[in-house]
């Protein structure tokens, strides 16, 4: 056994370096840090069950709420409020999505992005194209949020 043994905290390590540390650890002369190590790993898996439940899943293998992220059946974030909230949530985000869309049409239909009052034209340089996808991903989310990411919470 190392004096070094038993130091190492394993709850901020993702969960590849934890599988990757398991299969390179010396379990003889580490003992404790591979029983930390297989404690570590084994709260990942027990929170990697859950997500089918719809539950927080915390993904550092604690209870921290520092890393503590709502995740879906389908291992997507989903939001989930009161019943009377979900039509006006979807309303809103739907209506905050129409300016980015008639901003993406005119993007793409006349291949010119207006970048922060710099003027980008199609196939000049990267400008255009970091234009488009940021206006792309704000009007994704937005119409995502208004339609399939806001569930009604099941009344317990």
């Amino acid at each position: 056994m190392s004096d070094d043994d038993g130091r190492i905290d394993y709850s901020i390590y993702s969960y590849a370096e934890l599988v990757q540390a398991k299969n390179s650890i010396d379990a003889a002369k580490y003992p404790k840090n591979f029983n930390n190590l297989s404690s570590a790993l084994s709260l990942f898996d027990a929170s990697r069950s859950s997500i089918g439940d719809g539950n927080v899943v915390s993904h550092s293998g604690k209870n921290s709420s520092k890393y503590r992220t709502p995740v879906g059946k389908h291992g997507l974030i989903e939001i989930s409020l009161k019943k009377r909230y979900v039509a006006p949530l979807r309303v809103v985000a739907l209506l905050l999505s129409l300016p980015f869309l008639k901003e993406l049409f005119e993007i793409v239909v006349t291949g010119e992005a207006n970048m922060k009052g710099l003027l980008v034209v199609r196939g000049e340089n990267w400008g255009y194209y970091a234009e488009l996808c940021k206006v792309l991903l704000f009007s994704l989310f937005l119409l995502w949020l208004g339609t399939l990411g806001v569930k009604a919470k099941d009344e317990q």
